[in-house]
């Protein structure tokens, strides 16, 4: 039996009690977890990290997620925040590669990815520089008194051909898994950063109108218009890249998004219909109009992602993505002289 969150934290509570002459902690039922057998692992996993009060507080921003491509155990990663103050994250695959001795299952994955084994050999060799990462190592064990997971978050270099091991920052923690009955998270990578643009407007001219700015344009409880903004293709093969970006529909294909705020899918904002526009050459514009419930001090990620359907397979298109800073509501007064000050521009 696997332990929810609040299940944990209660656990933790009762034992520090128990720890201190209080009542006897509960006897647990048994745990099904299992780090020999990686199906067991399978669900979505968040870590816990200090509070600043003493007390350990789930974060979302260091997470895995267990599952299995093509028989292949696998898990998707985030190392944490990519920067102070910047609510966004990376995601990284890694492959199931064995058991170390203590029984821990090791996850890993090649920093050096479309590298020859001897262009790899020759890195190892000469490098000098502890700090570059040549491939990332993840312990997993299984904690079964509280039936949790401790993973560490390791990274592997070479320096003068000589392996050497350091932690990452997310470094060794406990991860719960996350529950039925709360809201799963974004587990898919930004590949095309800062391409989802804020507009005040739903109809954009790209040479005249002057996207939001995104830390004094945005504010809470007022509908803003974020648009796709497609890179820029010339040449022979300029069609076939804007239909493999999702720019023009390809025949055959349907298309849909899901907008995602902060790492969770945003409400009724999931696996939206966009139709190809007939006149304007089949033209797909993603676009999708959202009013953000509060302001965010810190800024908050948005993803768009963006999937094509075809032959009854939904693939991901890419995933376009942003930060944005909403500010305070304004009050009618501040509106009025936003407007007046955007019309003498």
């Amino acid at each position: 039996m696997r332990r929810s969150i609040v299940f944990v934290f209660a656990l933790l509570s009762l034992s520090a009690f128990a720890a201190c002459g209080g009542e006897t902690a509960p006897e647990l039922p048994p745990c099904d977890l299992d780090a020999t057998n990686l199906d067991t692992l399978h669900g979505e996993w968040i870590s816990l990290t200090g509070g600043g009060g003493g007390a350990d507080v789930p974060d979302k921003f260091a997470r895995a997620k267990f599952h299995s491509v093509d028989g292949k155990q696998q898990v998707i990663y985030t190392a944490g925040r990519l920067a102070p103050g910047m609510p966004q994250t990376n995601k990284y695959d890694y492959e199931f590669t064995g058991m170390d001795p203590r029984g821990d299952a090791i996850f890993s994955k090649n920093m050096f990815p479309g590298k020859s084994k001897q262009r790899i050999a020759r890195l190892r060799k000469d490098n000098r520089n502890l700090a570059v990462k040549f491939e990332g190592r993840m312990y997993v064990k299984v904690d079964k008194v509280n039936c949790v997971l401790v993973i560490s978050d390791m990274y592997v270099t070479y320096v003068r051909g000589e392996e050497k091991m350091d932690s990452n920052p997310a470094g060794t923690r406990t991860y719960l898994q996350l529950g039925p009955k709360e809201p799963p998270l974004s587990w898919v990578h930004c590949d095309e950063p800062r391409q989802l643009v804020p507009f005040a407007t739903e109809e954009v001219n790209w040479k005249k109108d002057r996207a939001l700015d995104p830390k004094k344009g945005v504010f809470a409880g007022e509908p803003v218009w974020l648009h796709y903004a497609s890179k820029l293709y010339e040449g022979k093969d300029a069609r076939e890249k804007f239909t493999a970006d999702g720019v023009f529909a390809a025949e055959g294909g349907t298309y849909d998004y899901e907008l995602w705020v902060a790492d969770t899918g945003a409400g009724g904002k999931q696996k939206i219909a966009v139709e190809p526009d007939a006149a304007n050459d089949d033209r797909l514009l993603w676009k999708v109009e959202y009013a953000f419930d509060k302001s965010y001090a810190d800024g908050v990620y948005v993803e768009l992602h963006r999937y094509m359907t075809k032959d009854g397979k939904r693939a991901l298109v890419h995933n376009a993505c942003t930060v944005l800073w909403p500010e305070p509501k304004r009050t009618e007064d501040e509106k009025k002289a936003a407007e007046e000050e955007a019309k003498k521009r």
